[in-house]
């Protein structure tokens, strides 16, 4: 999923009523299975009523161009989440369905299983297209000690889709430079970068949590991660290239059933720009393959634009 081109342009006063109004009259009520869009005299009653300026979204009867954009926001942020991403969210064991299809169309078998000094499972090898890829088991136990089943799919199809080795495992920070200086070191390890750490085309997060009861402060971070990342690369990028930043996220539980107010927040920091694509469970099915072959491609350099490449 890419960003809303009408809202790509947007200000900082506009995303400030976005999370305002949101955090008001909530993503979605209590008990409904569904995220909310807004209506003007709601929207203005609750920012008046907590004090928040109101004189830059006129009035119920009058509102500004501001406020109409900010509706046309709300419906749209909930029309997608409700119709799109609710429908592409996995559940485990649809997840388990989906990678064992996976498996068995791109001939992949059922890997060799690879094991710690203690004997212990931690992950499994695969091989597609020449590529091979160690996907890591969760760390639940008992019956919940499974595959990470996303995290799966979404390395075998790169690893078809791109038919040379990447770096699903990263160990080390992502790093920008050229042959005579290092000039930008990320903050945090991403969970993926192709080819490599070292002036990557492309850098990923992933964020699977089938098997999660509570939204905890690890599921949330993931959208201020997600946003850190944004801002460190658009930093970067006003002057030199940047790789293409992507974020996968998978649980129905999780996300729709707990987490619908920080889903919001994910098609808010989609739409401000700090993340290029955000790919909802299934959609890693559909899109992952294309947006792999573009890195690979010769297309338009940066450079041709105008801009230092890396």
């Amino acid at each position: 999923m890419k960003a809303d081109l009408r809202f790509n342009e947007k200000t900082s006063e506009f995303w400030a009523y976005v999370r305002v109004i949101t955090q008001l009259l909530r993503a979605a009520k209590r008990g409904e299975d569904g995220i909310n869009s807004y209506e003007m005299k709601a929207v203005y009653e609750a920012v008046k009523a907590s004090a928040y300026p109101v004189g830059a979204l006129g009035t119920p009867d009058h509102p500004t161009d501001l406020a109409t954009s900010l509706l046309e926001y709300f419906q749209y942020r909930a029309q997608v989440l409700n119709d799109v991403v609710r429908n592409d969210l996995m559940t485990a064991e649809t997840a388990a369905d989906e990678f064992k299809k996976l498996k068995d169309r791109l001939g992949a078998g059922e890997g060799s299983p690879l094991c710690d000094a203690k004997n212990r499972q931690t992950s499994i090898k695969f091989e597609v297209n020449g590529v091979t890829v160690n996907v890591p088991m969760n760390k639940q136990t008992g019956d919940k000690r499974n595959i990470q089943y996303f995290t799966g799919m979404i390395d075998l199809i790169l690893a078809d889709a791109l038919g040379e080795q990447f770096d699903y495992d990263p160990r080390t920070l992502t790093a920008l430079g050229d042959e005579n200086e290092l000039y930008y070191t990320m903050a945090r390890r991403m969970d993926g970068a192709y080819p490599s750490t070292i002036n990557p085309k492309a850098v990923w997060e992933i964020k699977e949590y089938y098997y999660t009861t509570t939204f905890g402060s690890k599921i949330s971070d993931a959208v201020y991660i997600t946003q850190l990342d944004g801002y460190e690369l658009e930093e970067i990028g006003r002057q030199r290239a940047v790789p293409q930043l992507l974020l996968m996220v998978d649980a129905y539980e999780a996300w729709w059933k707990l987490g619908k107010p920080y889903l919001c927040r994910l098609i808010d920091v989609l739409n401000m720009g700090k993340v290029d694509e955000i790919l909802f469970g299934r959609e890693v099915l559909r899109s992952l393959p294309d947006i792999a072959k573009t890195w690979k491609d010769d297309e338009l350099s940066l450079s041709d634009q105008g801009v230092e490449t890396l």
